[in-house]
């Protein structure tokens, strides 16, 4: 199994530890491609929306983003993690994000997506980290990635070191318990995946703003009927 593990930050603290203890668990073995953000990341994106209309190698950021997303479509899995950061996401993930608009099911979703499963990690203090996981699974899905979890962890420390004994035996468990799952998981589009993916074929079927995006679609043979999950 091939892992991509995208960490939305640079220092190791609690939610860096939560993903390890996650990976040790359920990918055992595997080949686990890492990159930390900001240093392995793109900077933020200026809207220039040449990768919309000219093509992702138009995006001043090319370089830097071609690795990380290269990794992403030779896996089998994806993991993203950011801490709570003003009860959001790392702006650093936000930025990598933001780049990655042109591969929504809206423009031209990478075909490779709709047969993986994805993970999303985070952790605060208080509150935030089940709406920084949402956050993260929404982006997966409207890359079609058909199925997600998430991991959100109040870890009521201000780091890994002082966290109590009980609160690190819940995050065992919980790991535990996710890693069951992602054993037994087999990627598959739900019901919102589907509807999601309907609505953008419709929209590309009657797409005459963005030659390029209509092509990709063409070229994937979706909208001659061939469902991307086959």
């Amino acid at each position: 199994m091939k892992v991509v593990i995208v960490h939305g930050q640079m220092h190791k603290g609690i939610t860096y530890h939560i993903t390890q203890m996650l990976v040790s668990k359920a990918f055992e073995g595997a080949d686990i491609d890492e990159y930390f953000l900001p240093e392995d990341g793109p900077g933020f994106c200026i809207g220039c929306e040449n990768c919309f209309y000219r093509g992702e190698e138009n995006c001043p950021d090319h370089d830097k983003m071609e690795a990380v997303v290269g990794s992403m479509i030779s896996s089998d899995c994806i993991v993203i993690d950011s801490p709570t950061y003003c009860m959001g996401v790392s702006g650093q993930l936000k930025a990598l994000f933001d780049h990655m608009g042109y591969m929504w099911m809206a423009h031209r979703p990478e075909p490779s997506m709709f047969k993986k499963i994805g993970i999303g990690i985070s952790s605060c203090a208080g509150k935030g980290s089940e709406e920084i996981v949402d956050f993260i699974r929404q982006q997966m899905q409207m890359w079609g990635v058909p199925t997600t979890f998430g991991l959100p962890v109040v870890a009521a420390s201000p780091s890994w070191e002082k966290m109590s004994p009980d609160k690190l035996d819940d995050i065992q468990e919980e790991t535990s318990k996710l890693a069951s799952k992602i054993s037994k998981a087999k990627p598959s589009p739900g019901a919102k995946e589907k509807i999601i993916y309907k609505f953008m074929k419709k929209n590309q079927e009657n797409n005459v703003w963005n030659p390029r995006d209509r092509e990709h679609w063409e070229k994937q043979g979706w909208l001659d009927g061939k469902s991307p999950w086959e």
